[in-house]
């Protein structure tokens, strides 16, 4: 019975969990044996037409889609901070104020498995092969490894027993060192793993504490590095998970660097000016900001254009708050109800800012972009705020 001891510690190990001085082990959760089948749904036809209401950016380490000119959606900034770095991403309601998606950009994380944490991978006779797996082809196998033994034939004990014979030792170490890797990066509330082929991703789902959502990390290897993107999607709606499509078939790492805020800033300076103080102008901002998370310069230059619009109080809410902190800016308390008011600064503040506008542009509305309907709502609304395009400043501009 020796000679099968190796094959009843692994099952143990596998069911029940083991300890001992060359491999200790908890017992393993089913949802860490074998990944689930990879789901990504079509769009449906209806949602589909809105396609041209998207546009691809490079936000922060990635290039995703944003809703731009929706006719249903609008996007309001999230910002995460955690163990001192800022991360960027922000929550997508509809018409109706229901959210349907929220995402957020999420740490990088080492591609490590350390072979001598159990003394049994670390035994000559297994250790040399598993150096030898590459970086890349482990993070495959971590989220594509099915563990369960093959070809076990159960009808009866002897047939058992030969069915086990002929899988290697080697093999069982495999499984279990694929296991233990996975608890350790693995999160511990997973409800399963995936992967996309095409784009060789890892993916994650994980528990939410409202029952209407689930979440899901993706986890993409950029050298020997992996860099991870949350998404939490409405469950059993059409909408939510056409947008979960779109962020998918996107989504990619693009790595940020400061000066792509200058790129994106010239874009907004090309929008008309009635959509540089709409949803428009703030998704270009808010995606340059993204990139400079430490900019006072650039905050202030973005929080200046944005407050040129009562309705865009709900988007300045959230940055007013990371400003705040970041920064140490007092948000004026003197706020009308739907009027989203400028901080008071101080004169600091004041000669940051003034250092930041180097010329004011006259800008006007480019007609020649507007239908007839567009033009009249526009003028109207124009009027009612008492100001007339004549007396605006225009957007800054910054170094």
């Amino acid at each position: 019975m020796l000679i099968f001891s190796p094959y009843f510690i692994y099952l143990k190990t596998i069911n029940q969990g083991f300890s001992s001085s060359f491999l200790s082990m908890e017992a393993s959760k089913t949802v860490m044996i074998k990944p689930i089948e990879f789901k990504i749904k079509k769009i449906n036809k209806f949602l589909a037409q809105n396609e041209r209401r998207w546009r691809s950016f490079h936000f922060a380490d990635y290039k995703i889609p944003l809703p731009l000119q929706h006719p249903t959606l609008s996007l309001i900034p999230v910002i995460q901070k955690k163990k001192g770095r800022s991360y960027f991403g922000g929550d997508i309601y509809d018409n109706k104020n229901s959210r349907k998606f929220s995402f957020v950009s999420g740490e990088k994380l080492a591609l490590e498995y350390v072979i001598d944490k159990q003394e049994l991978f670390g035994l000559p006779i297994f250790k040399q092969d598993l150096e030898a797996i590459p970086g890349d082809k482990f993070f495959k196998i971590m989220f594509t490894y099915d563990i369960r033994l093959k070809k076990i034939d159960k009808k009866n004990k002897i047939s058992y027993m030969r069915s086990l014979w002929n899988i290697p030792y080697a093999d069982l170490v495999f499984n279990l060192f694929v296991l233990n890797a996975r608890n350790d990066f693995f999160p511990e509330d997973m409800i399963g793993f995936t992967f996309y082929p095409e784009k060789e991703m890892g993916i994650i789902e994980t528990s939410d504490e409202n029952p209407n959502f689930y979440n899901e990390t993706v986890y993409i290897l950029e050298g020997e590095d992996i860099y991870t993107f949350k998404y939490r999607v409405r469950k059993g709606d059409l909408l939510a998970d056409s947008i979960r499509t779109r962020f998918l078939k996107i989504l990619n790492f693009k790595k940020s660097y400061e000066d792509k805020r200058i790129e994106i800033y010239n874009d907004f300076r090309l929008l008309s000016y009635k959509d540089k103080i709409s949803t428009v102008g703030f998704t270009y901002l808010y995606v340059g900001f993204s990139h400079v998370p430490n900019d006072q310069i650039y905050y202030s230059a973005m929080i200046r254009d944005l407050e040129k619009r009562a309705g865009n109080a709900k988007f300045l809410t959230p940055l007013y708050q990371y400003g705040m902190k970041k920064f140490n800016f007092k948000e004026n308390k003197k706020k009308k109800k739907e009027v989203a008011k400028p901080k008071e600064f101080n004169e600091e503040d004041k000669q940051i800012i003034k250092e930041a506008i180097k010329q004011v542009e006259e800008t006007e509305v480019d007609e020649s972009r507007l239908s007839k309907e567009e033009k009249i709502n526009f003028y109207l609304e124009d009027a009612k705020t008492g100001e007339g395009l004549e007396s605006e400043e225009g957007v800054m501009e910054m170094d």
